[in-house]
């Protein structure tokens, strides 16, 4: 990687990170185009949509789904340049990005923890219905 494509460490502002998030998912118009699929046929008015978005001196603004999109798809491309910026600014440490499998296995061990749960919570219903506790309130179906 050349000292022109190379990931900077710091940054003055959020906006010079963001964008260097956007060189790293293709440059403005790409991204432009990503964000406006509205305007994917007509790529120059998407581009300087985007470009007004990111001009301090212009009253367009990005809305904070297309700043979180653009994070999230920079993080697929191994960029994390505003995410670490937010968290140096506000005194964070920089976080991992989770790989997919990560994810995946994140949520599967959270189904599996709240089946468990729930199959306790049946047994107690069921124990507790049998000893007659809950006369009065309907079986309730355990599965």
């Amino acid at each position: 990687m050349n000292n022109a494509n190379q990931a900077r460490m710091f940054h003055e502002d959020f906006w010079s990170a963001f964008d260097e998030d956007v060189r790293a998912l293709g440059g403005r118009k790409a991204v432009a185009i990503m964000l406006r699929p509205d305007l994917a046929h007509r790529p120059h008015e998407a581009h300087v949509w985007l470009n007004n978005c990111l001009n301090p001196e212009r009253r367009e603004r990005l809305h904070d789904d297309h700043i979180r999109f653009v994070i999230r798809k920079a993080r697929d491309a191994n960029s994390c340049a505003a995410m670490n910026y937010w968290c140096d600014d506000c005194g964070f440490e920089r976080p991992r990005a989770i790989s997919p499998k990560e994810e995946v296995d994140k949520i599967l061990e959270h189904a599996a923890d709240l089946a468990r749960e729930s199959r306790a919570v049946a047994t107690q219903l069921e124990r507790l219905h049998q000893s007659g506790a809950l006369k009065g309130f309907p079986k309730v179906a355990t599965g």
